[in-house]
């Protein structure tokens, strides 16, 4: 199902029907094997960065340990992190300190 929502993209272009099923899926680990299918570019930068908001937003400390222990040569997951401990610090600074 992941390589033919990321074929169908491709094919149709539809960035925004796309961008919608990233969405419906951004608190589940498809939605970041979804994001990673995609070209390296703007387009997927874009969605780790909403996966990591949103992801980061439900349950930080699991969206923090997994863009810390996977991380990317680009920036991408770094830019995630970031705004993941950002938003996690702002909600509950002890609890990242603790981490």
């Amino acid at each position: 199902m992941l390589r033919l929502a990321a074929t169908r993209h491709q094919a149709f272009g539809s960035k925004l029907r796309f961008n919608r099923l990233v969405r419906r899926l951004v608190d589940s680990p498809a939605a970041l094997e979804i994001a990673n299918l995609l070209p390296e570019g703007n387009e997927r930068s874009n969605a780790l960065q909403q996966i990591g908001w949103r992801w980061g937003r439900s349950d930080p400390k699991a969206a923090a340990e997994y863009f810390f222990n996977n991380p990317s040569s680009n920036d991408s997951y770094n830019n995630s992190l970031m705004n993941v401990l950002h938003n996690w610090a702002n909600n509950d600074p002890q609890e990242v300190l603790a981490w």
